[in-house]
């Protein structure tokens, strides 16, 4: 009896848990239709009718930033693809050397084609760099939702070798959800 007791406790708990801590939309007061996904939050600009993407904010540092000492920013473009920003505290640009991604122990050495300096429509952002490429995008977003951690490895200086984590826990959650509103919204 106690078999079965467990065994119906086990599954009760599997049909009651939500993948990733998904959340419901909402409103944000800068205008913005938010909801989080386990680490990331989707959000979509002008009330959920601009542009949407996931993000990832993380680190305090200390200074009280908004933004804390890390942040990666992906969105989505209409009808397709991607464009990535990431965000170090401290990151002195130009950078120079080399960008490595690495999802779970899969590397992926980008060549200098692959990342410039900046946002990606403004090269004047500070301490913010950018990935290029529509295949690199689609590559780095499929391997994202397989995965659990990646790590961005930049050198700003052959001296300095940083290293940036972000824990990919609801990334396939949130992409689902900001595909699935844009889908709604085009009906």
């Amino acid at each position: 009896m106690l078999k079965y007791l467990a065994r119906f406790s086990l599954v009760a708990v599997a049909l009651t848990t939500t993948p990733a801590s998904a959340g419901e939309w909402f409103t944000h007061p800068f205008g913005e239709l938010r909801a989080y996904h386990g680490s990331w939050l989707a959000v979509c600009s002008d009330s959920g009718r601009g542009e949407c993407r996931a993000v990832q904010m993380a680190g305090d540092d200390g200074s009280g930033s908004f933004f804390g000492s890390r942040r990666m920013s992906i969105v989505v473009k209409e009808p397709q693809g991607y464009t990535v920003e990431i965000f170090q505290r401290g990151m002195t640009t130009p950078i120079s050397g080399s960008v490595t991604l690495n999802i779970d122990g899969s590397r992926t050495n980008l060549t200098d084609d692959q990342w410039s300096d900046g946002a990606p429509e403004y090269t004047n952002v500070l301490e913010t760099f950018s990935l290029r490429g529509d295949g690199l995008m689609n590559k780095l977003v499929a391997e994202m939702k397989a995965g659990n951690q990646l790590y961005v490895r930049h050198s700003p200086s052959e001296n300095d070798r940083r290293t940036i984590r972000f824990d990919l826990h609801g990334f396939t959650s949130v992409m689902n959800a900001i595909n699935k509103h844009l889908q709604n919204r085009k009906n």
